[in-house]
């Protein structure tokens, strides 16, 4: 995103320094140098104000919480749950996610095992497994 934002910055300033330099060295005498020099100033305040908003919107995006989505499953920590047709959980593929942004890595038991697990990772359930938080609470999407 970095080299995005350069690459937006200073083509948008080289075009403001090119056509402000053409103005000056090639209509010194001519009342209709200020047109270039108006551009030249219109892409320098749209340099500044692109990389503003790439700037805040990337910004946003790394301070994003997490939001719950319709079929996500809250499980709380220290509670056991079962995998299986007629508990809370299904067999499947999950993506583990913490309800706390700032953990980024947190603790869960699967079965007799407590495993560190990080934000965002896939956990696979089968039938008959438990499952258990241990360090916070966590969403299985």
């Amino acid at each position: 995103m970095k080299y995005v934002l350069n690459v937006i910055f200073y083509n948008l300033v080289g075009a403001s320094i090119g056509l402000a330099v053409g103005a000056y060295l090639g209509h010194l005498n001519q009342w209709w140098v200020i047109i270039p020099a108006i551009l030249a100033g219109i892409f320098l305040i749209a340099a500044i104000i692109t990389t503003t908003a790439i700037v805040k919107a990337e910004h946003a995006a790394q301070n994003a919480g997490v939001t719950l989505k319709r079929k996500d499953i809250i499980l709380q920590a220290g509670q056991t749950y079962a995998v299986g047709k007629h508990g809370k959980l299904r067999a499947g593929e999950y993506k583990v996610l913490a309800t706390d942004e700032n953990e980024k890595q947190f603790n869960i038991r699967v079965n007799d095992y407590v495993k560190e697990y990080k934000h965002n990772t896939t956990l696979i359930l089968a039938e008959g497994d438990t499952i258990s938080p241990r360090s916070v609470n966590v969403i299985l999407r």
